[in-house]
Order: structure tokens, then sequence, then C-alpha cells
């Protein structure tokens, strides 16, 4: 075994870690696009000493593997999140074996094999929402090797194995803004889902690739709050594209809704906190919401974002 996988070896020994990759059954994965970070949930197992999913061949996160394989993984479960980084591949089984790697086909029956058991009812979904035969056909495998895994509790940095970049590069205080108004195309269901606080996902910008992070929504302020360690751990830069996830999760095709803001956002080290939390705030120039496999996107105007905070 190399020096590379240690690392994580030693984070699949705590228990702890161990749990949430086997018990969470959602998968919040950040992948790199061309207009910056991009993130959204879906159904996950664990085989075999890696992740697996599964995403339509057309879908944003596909087409933006293609590109770069990196990605950044955030899983919740029991009050703990694991937050990692690694590579993924694409497994086709309808492309063999011109874009897969023999290792990844070897491991697909067993990966195949507990995603559909622990994710029977998802599949099921799909197909009772979808009764085309080639709803199913016309997915790919995600298989994620992770290389870098750090663990938190309550939302706290606890425990980090991997050769993290670690860099301390957030200024000090919460960043300005102007707030924003969901445009009116939204749908109710949308917009609950950022009305009131709760906690959701961030897709952000570090030095070395996209990361997934837990954060605390105040609607309120229309801010997003994670843990300081946490942004210095992966080496969160502090402004860029960026986006935020805030979703809501079933085993019915149409009931899996969610929105995604993407825009410009901003960090900074929230001295005020007593907690020294880090303060992110997006401004979103696009909006986007989905039920099911319908999802529609707004542009945001000017008119759509109002005095300065």
């Amino acid at each position: 075994m190399s020096s590379r996988r240690r690392p994580v070896e030693r984070a699949l020994a705590d228990r702890r870690v161990r749990d949430v990759l086997i018990s969470a059954d959602v998968l919040h994965s950040a992948v790199r696009t061309t207009r910056g970070p991009h993130l959204t949930p879906t159904a996950v197992s664990w085989e075999a000493d890696r992740l697996w999913a599964v995403a339509p061949k057309d879908s944003v996160k596909v087409r933006a593997l293609r590109r770069d394989p990196r990605v950044g993984v955030l899983m919740r479960a029991d009050g703990f999140h694991v937050v990692a980084a690694g590579h993924a591949r694409l497994v086709d089984p309808l492309d063999l074996p011109t874009s897969n790697r023999v290792s990844d086909l070897l491991r697909l029956p067993f990966g195949a094999a507990r995603y559909l058991t622990e994710n029977s009812r998802h599949a099921i979904g799909v197909v009772l929402d979808d009764p085309n035969p080639l709803a199913l056909i016309d997915r790919v495998g995600l298989s994620i090797r992770l290389e870098r895994v750090a663990l938190l509790e309550d939302g706290t940095l606890v425990d980090a194995w991997g050769d993290w970049p670690r860099g301390a590069l957030l200024p000090p205080g919460t960043p300005a803004g102007r707030r924003f108004t969901l445009p009116s195309a939204t749908p109710p269901w949308a917009a609950r889902l950022l009305a009131r606080d709760r906690v959701l996902e961030i897709g952000w910008r570090t030095v070395d690739g996209p990361i997934a992070l837990p954060a605390r929504w105040s609607a309120d302020e229309q801010l997003a709050h994670t843990d300081a360690e946490l942004m210095a751990l992966v080496g969160a830069l502090p402004g860029g594209p960026a986006c935020l996830t805030s979703s809501r999760n079933s085993f019915s095709m149409k009931e899996k809704t969610g929105v995604l803001l993407r825009g410009d956002g901003e960090a900074g080290i929230a001295t005020q906190e007593r907690d020294g939390s880090a303060a992110i705030r997006i401004t979103p120039k696009t909006v986007t919401h989905w039920r099911g496999k319908h999802a529609r996107s707004v542009v945001m105007d000017t008119a759509q974002t109002g005095a300065t905070t």
C-alpha cells in the first residue's frame, strides 16, 4: 500500500468516520466548472474502499468531471460531518472498455450491488416517476476515491487526515454585501428552503480544487457560517465564484427538491462571533431550483438586490 493511501486508511479506522461513510444516504459533491464550484446532492453508498454514486450522463456534474476529476465530498450522519477531497472516475457499463479502467470495472459489480441495496427506494423512485426504459441506462456511475478526510462534530473540526493544503487565507471581519431577493419565478417550496435558519452546503474554491462545506444559514442576515479552522485546513480562498445549496431529500424523485445559488462569494473570520467562525456571503447571479429531474435556472438582475447590509 502506498504512503499516499495511509492517511485515509487511518481515517477509515476511526469509527466516527466509518459510520458516516456507511450510514449517510446523501452525498453532496462539489465539482469545478467554468463558472466556479457546482454542488448538488445524490444518493450514495460506500463499498470497495470508495464512494459510489450515480448521475445522468448529460448532467453538469458529469460534464465537469470529464474535464477535471477533482471532487469535494460532504456527508452527514448523527451530528457528524465528513468533509473530504478526492478524485472521481466515471464508470459507464455500456462503454466497455473504451473509457473505463479495468480496476473500476472489476469493482463495479460490488459497488453497484451495495448501491442498489442501500438505495433501492431511490432507484425504484426513478423508475416509478419516469417509466422510460432509458431512465436508468442514461446514467453513469461515479467511483470516488478519497485522498484527504476531515471530521466535524456539531459543526466543529475535531480531526483530519491526509495532506490538506492548510492555509489561513481569510481576512478578519464579516463580508459586507447587498441583500438579494429571489426571482418571482422561484416557487414557494424552493423559496422556503432559504427563508429560515438551517444547515446547508457551500461549494467553495481552495488552493487545490473545489470543496463542499457544511454551513449554518442565517436567513435574516443572508450569511452562512462555517468552522474557521476547517476553512484554514482546506486552504479556502477568500473570495471568487461560489455556490450555496439547500435541498430536501426524499426517496421519490418528485419529492427531491432543492435550490442552488451561484455567484460571487466572499469569506472572512467573523471576529465578533465568540466561536470565531468564518462568515460567507454569496451574491447570486443565477438561481436554480429543482423538483425531481425537472430544473429551472433564472438569471438574477440588479433590481433583485437591495441596500448594503
